[in-house]
């Protein structure tokens, strides 16, 4: 993804990872547009985030040009697929990478 000047990835572990995922990118499509694979934030400037199943695994991928924008967009995943895993949420405590 060449023009962003950041990238993070938050990994979590657990079952039915496609359900999830599914009822994130739907939940999200409402103020993110979905292309490609992608869940594009316009108004967050260049910011994009892609939320990947695995068989027991989802991999959260968040990408900006800006580090408030990155910010926002982690928060934005984590919070929402934490809350339908119906998972503890302490944004400060997920690591990302």
């Amino acid at each position: 993804m060449p023009g962003f000047a950041f990238k993070v990835f938050h990994y979590l572990e657990i079952e039915r990872a496609e359900r999830y995922v599914k009822q994130l990118n739907s939940h999200l499509s409402k103020k993110a547009a979905l292309y490609e694979g992608f869940l594009l934030f316009p108004g967050l400037g260049a910011a994009e985030a892609m939320v990947i199943p695995d068989s027991n695994m989802i991999r959260l991928m968040a990408v900006s040009d800006s580090e408030e924008s990155l910010e926002k967009i982690k928060f934005i995943l984590a919070k929402h697929l934490y809350k339908f895993a119906k998972l503890e949420f302490e944004p400060e405590t997920l690591e990302w990478t």
